[in-house]
């Protein structure tokens, strides 16, 4: 599965903490394969008061055949539904996980 579709509650936040509360929104995560690297785009559907925002999330691993991740950059954590994303799609991610 490349490609996952799910509802949540979202915040914006930056170092200093939750600056926003989006409320749930429905959103996407699709894993391409890069050079070197994975990304997980992330697209978050806008509403009412929002525009639709995407945010892409850089995996890397051991190597690119390997699926031990051993870093990722993008955002402050890994989301619990990109964790699940990418364990459904075969991934170690015991390095990355708080």
């Amino acid at each position: 599965m490349t490609k996952k579709t799910f509802e949540t509650e979202l915040v914006r936040e930056t170092a200093y903490g939750v600056v926003e509360k989006l409320g749930t929104r429905k959103c996407t995560m699709e894993l391409i394969p890069c050079k070197d690297q994975y990304v997980i785009e992330w697209i978050v559907l806008g509403d009412e008061s929002h525009d639709d925002e995407i945010v892409e999330i850089g995996i890397w691993t051991e190597n690119i055949a390997s699926k031990k991740i051993t870093d990722c950059d993008g955002v402050f954590e890994l989301p619990k539904q990109a964790i699940e994303f990418l364990k459904e799609n075969g991934f170690d991610t015991s390095e990355v996980e708080v």
